[in-house]
């Protein structure tokens, strides 16, 4: 009866331990860090935008924006951002309506 009790713990001890090792993941990806080489068009909707930085950027809500961003070395990055503020330098080229976007810079936005 005692040996029947000590497997059962043993059991109970390593299916315990089994979750606690497979939630323990290294995270080995190396992210590039933003590139004054990326060129990004962003087009959509947004609200609530203004200068920030004396100037140099412009602050926005984005309602619904789609950006696609090609770096120098031809990598293509494209989606879809919903429901989140963002940052664009001022030297963008394109139209910045009042509730609308439609416009290009050096640099990305992710």
């Amino acid at each position: 009866m005692r040996r029947k009790i000590v497997g059962i713990l043993m059991c109970m001890m390593l299916l315990a331990a089994v979750p606690i090792a497979a939630g323990m993941t290294i995270n080995n990806s190396k992210e590039e860090p933003a590139n004054i080489f990326d060129f990004t068009t962003i087009h959509g909707f947004v609200v609530l935008k203004r200068s920030v930085d004396g100037g140099r950027n412009l602050r926005f809500f984005a309602i619904r924006i789609h950006y696609t961003t090609v770096s120098l070395n031809g990598d293509h990055r494209s989606g879809v951002l919903k429901l989140r503020p963002l940052m664009i330098p001022n030297s963008m080229k394109g139209y910045f309506g009042q509730f609308y976007i439609f416009a290009s810079f050096m640099g990305s936005i992710d």
